[in-house]
């Protein structure tokens, strides 16, 4: 006799392929939001700043993205008086960003921390990521510490 419907294999088939691909799907993927490994020279350094760093805010006063994407930066100013950052690959202690283009990248302006909104961190610190949000250039927030 023929059936139309699902049958009891099928189910069973359907509920073994979900059961061995759960713990693919599951499994833990380092993210790109990742903070900087404690042991690398940039969570050294940004150890003590760490609740500066969290108190990060955009021009617009949101917050950034607390401590993961941000990383101890170079940074300079260009010849139109707009920041650059050097965005660095991750070294083999864990500093830099994770697919960082080893380059000078330019911040855009809304991107740039007001000074009244600088938290009293005494180095540059950049807020990137891969992923590009329209005209950030992945510049979440940059601020070139205190004093600048």
């Amino acid at each position: 006799m023929l059936s139309n419907g699902p049958t009891r294999r099928t189910y069973l088939g359907a509920i073994l392929v979900t059961l061995a691909l759960a713990p693919v799907a599951l499994a833990p993927l380092r993210s790109v939001a990742d903070p900087p490994d404690p042991d690398s020279e940039d969570g050294r350094l940004m150890a003590p700043y760490v609740d500066a760093v969290r108190a990060l805010r955009q021009r617009n006063g949101a917050f950034c993205c607390s401590e993961s994407d941000c990383r101890p930066a170079r940074y300079r100013v260009n010849e139109a008086g707009n920041y650059e950052v050097f965005i660095h690959g991750l070294t083999k202690d864990g500093s830099g960003w994770e697919d960082g283009p080893n380059q000078w990248l330019e911040v855009p302006a809304q991107s740039v921390t007001p000074p009244k909104l600088r938290p009293p961190i005494p180095f540059g610190l950049a807020c990137w990521r891969a992923r590009k949000s329209f005209g950030s250039g992945g510049f979440t927030c940059f601020t070139p510490g205190t004093g600048t």
